[in-house]
């Protein structure tokens, strides 16, 4: 069996810095080139004032990048459902920052200065998700990074055996539970 699976620690250390994260159309990205990308959002995003932030991305590796940013810098990242206006309009009223592939968005900045992270902490890093809303209006959830690592846990324990080592191709948007889980944070552990 292989060694449990820490989401809380990922984007503080990388033990191979030059092993490959992820795969994308322009050319492979190393553990310690997504830790950059981490150090980015977490400095960006760690400016506002604002405790939770919208994220809406089309690429997951660049949602993992912003989502571990947004946990670094303190906030509770919101994964957005969609882009559509009527959806953004709703969340005019709350006091949400937002990021990613969103019109007026924030855009990532360089980190301006060394910045020392620890591990999070998996009962109070929070993301919060949306119900599809194909009853209603979409509801917010919110699961704590614990949660989060016991779903990721159990999918390892009933499939990772048999299917390590693998590329992770996803066709389930990863703003949602499921693309969550198997497109950015299980692959990432």
């Amino acid at each position: 069996m292989r060694e449990p699976l820490i989401l809380s620690s990922l984007g503080v250390t990388a033990s191979q810095p030059d092993r490959v994260f992820a795969l994308s159309a322009e050319s492979p990205l190393t553990w310690a080139q997504w830790q950059t990308k981490v150090e980015d959002w977490a400095w960006t995003l760690s400016q506002l004032d604002a405790e939770r932030v919208g994220l809406y991305f089309d690429d997951a590796v660049a949602l993992s990048a912003a989502l571990w940013g947004a946990w670094h810098a303190g906030k509770t990242p919101c994964l957005l459902a969609d882009a559509l206006p009527a959806s953004l309009q709703r969340l005019a009223a709350q006091n949400l920052a937002l990021a990613g592939d969103l019109p007026d968005a924030i855009r990532v900045e360089p980190n301006q200065g060394a910045t020392k992270r620890a591990p999070l902490c998996a009962d109070k890093t929070q993301v919060e998700l949306f119900t599809s809303g194909s009853t209603g209006e979409p509801v917010a959830i919110r699961k704590s990074l614990r949660q989060l690592e016991a779903e990721v846990q159990a999918l390892e324990a009933q499939f990772g055996a048999a299917i390590s080592p693998v590329r992770v191709l996803g066709t389930v948007s990863a703003q949602h539970i499921y693309g969550l889980l198997f497109r950015v944070l299980w692959p990432a552990a």
